[in-house]
């Protein structure tokens, strides 16, 4: 009986410790979840970081484009309201979860990372 109590025990920790991080605050999220804290959320900033090249070929609405890879970059993060929250993608989501990371790093508290960024959008 000990021992199964102990297994058990081993077994919780090991699956807890398995589980796939959501980031500060919960922040990354899948297409869906996004969608649902965009529409819950009042006067978010929605921050499209592709390159001009990669937002021609479509975005979502009513984003604010930056250019991750802009001289300018993080001169332009600094301008922006950290007391908004910021929902944050890129083409398939490393450079806005770097983004995110800067903009906690900058002292914004609410971001939100869209996991797969646009190429994972509406699928």
């Amino acid at each position: 009986m000990k021992i199964k109590g102990i297994i058990a025990l081993v077994l919780l920790v090991v699956l807890a410790a398995c589980q796939t991080p959501k980031g500060p605050e919960g922040s990354l999220l899948d297409g869906a979840a996004f969608q649902a804290k965009m529409d819950a959320l009042d006067n978010e900033i929605l921050l499209d970081v592709r390159t001009p090249g990669e937002i021609a070929q479509g975005k979502i609405a009513d984003a604010v484009e930056l250019d991750f890879y802009a001289s300018n970059f993080d001169a332009e993060l600094d301008k922006m309201d950290k007391n908004r929250p910021v929902m944050v993608y890129c083409k398939s989501g490393g450079r806005s979860g770097k983004t995110a990371a800067r903009l906690r790093d900058k002292g914004f508290t609410e971001v939100y990372d869209l996991k797969g960024g646009y190429s994972a959008w509406g699928k």
